[in-house]
């Protein structure tokens, strides 16, 4: 029920109705939750009370990391051990299942892509290991609740782990798997973030946002992104691809710095001089490019223009050869997020750009009304 969603973190767990419930006496539930409280998924209260574990983003990319340094030496084991017909199947299950998934539905991929991993465990027959890989495997498929990274990104991993297997190669193997567990686990990770800054929006504002942004990439046909606030970076909630051949992409994972670029500095509008050398004052303002802003002096100073004007405008200080303009989106007085549209220098037309920033404020606008 926790792996399925039915049981949510931080729920209570109410004994006489789960008992009820299942159909069971009270004497193996409580053996039960005593079982799962010991592999991390129940965390008792006082009084004997059990909810359901909720992790920190620090501890579910924890716990891929386990599982991906755990499932390394099982590849390497693996690679000692697997034969012909072992790797003939796993190549089928995974090769196959692509064939049956389409863009909305990736059910039969999902379950594959599990299969996959159990069986590699199987294969090595070593009872302790399997033991302790198991806890992490289902802990890791609970936590990421259906999330999986897109097929065209994880078959050619599965198939560079069955090729090391094959030719029997345990460093190559061990690390082909440590690589797939880890950017999954990094993926799970950015993907709980924004889920989480978008349930922190008002409802209904996802739907709104993507008719509005849909209109506006209709229009101005470059590509628009959608940020919210995570500590000391900007996390994309949406992004609507330009329609033109030559546009800005970013990755599904972005993360974006305040300090360098349009968006971020747009999050940063509404605080003190304080409140953002608390905030940033602990990290060093990373490099990216030639025109990155390094300086937190130079940084407070530009926020005031951007204050001023109500917009910020980035010029290849994140990436070469991009260059983006940004607005907040204000609700009862606070800025939720930032809309940025991004465009190719060699797009950039000389000139003024309040057209432009009429266009992306409009959008805004529309956002707020329409909620």
């Amino acid at each position: 029920m926790i792996v399925q969603g039915v049981l949510r973190p931080g729920e209570q767990i109410v004994q006489e109705s789960l008992a009820e419930r299942l159909g069971i006496s009270r004497t193996p539930l409580r053996r039960a939750i005593s079982t799962l409280v010991q592999q991390q998924f129940l965390e008792m209260a006082s009084r004997g009370v059990a909810y359901v574990r909720s992790f920190t983003h620090d501890e579910l990319a924890s716990i891929w990391e386990i599982r991906g340094v755990l499932e390394g030496l099982v590849c390497r084991l693996a690679a000692e051990r697997a034969k012909p017909q072992h790797i003939a199947y796993l190549r089928s299950l995974i090769t196959s299942a692509v064939e049956q998934t389409t863009p909305d539905d990736w059910a039969v991929y999902r379950k594959a892509d599990q299969e996959f991993h159990y069986y590699l465990s199987s294969i090595v027959e070593d009872p302790m290991l399997t033991k302790i890989l198991d806890s992490f495997q289902i802990l890791s498929i609970a936590l990421a609740q259906g999330l999986l990274r897109p097929p065209a990104e994880t078959l050619p991993e599965h198939l560079t782990i069955l090729d090391a297997l094959e030719a029997h190669d345990a460093d190559l193997a061990e690390r082909a798997m440590v690589q797939h567990i880890r950017r999954s686990g990094r993926y799970l990770k950015i993907r709980s973030i924004q889920l989480a800054a978008v349930e922190a929006l008002p409802d209904h504002f996802m739907e709104v946002l993507r008719k509005g942004v849909s209109e506006l990439v209709e229009e101005i046909q470059e590509t628009v992104i959608v940020v919210c606030h995570d500590q000391q970076e900007a996390v994309v909630v949406h992004q609507a691809e330009g329609c033109l051949p030559l546009r800005v992409v970013l990755p599904h994972d972005a993360r974006l710095p305040l300090h360098a670029t349009a968006a971020g500095k747009v999050l940063l509008m509404d605080k003190d001089e304080a409140g953002i050398r608390q905030l940033l004052g602990e990290i060093d303002l990373a490099t990216f490019t030639p025109k990155t802003m390094t300086n937190i002096e130079a940084l407070l100073q530009s926020l005031q223009v951007i204050r001023e004007q109500r917009f910020a405008r980035e010029d290849g200080e994140y990436q070469q050869g991009v260059q983006a303009i940004a607005v907040p989106i204000i609700i009862s007085n606070t800025i939720v997020a930032a809309i940025s549209v991004l465009i190719p220098t060699v797009h950039v037309q000389p000139g003024p750009i309040e057209t432009l920033v009429e266009q992306v404020q409009g959008c805004a606008r529309f956002i707020v009304e329409h909620l």
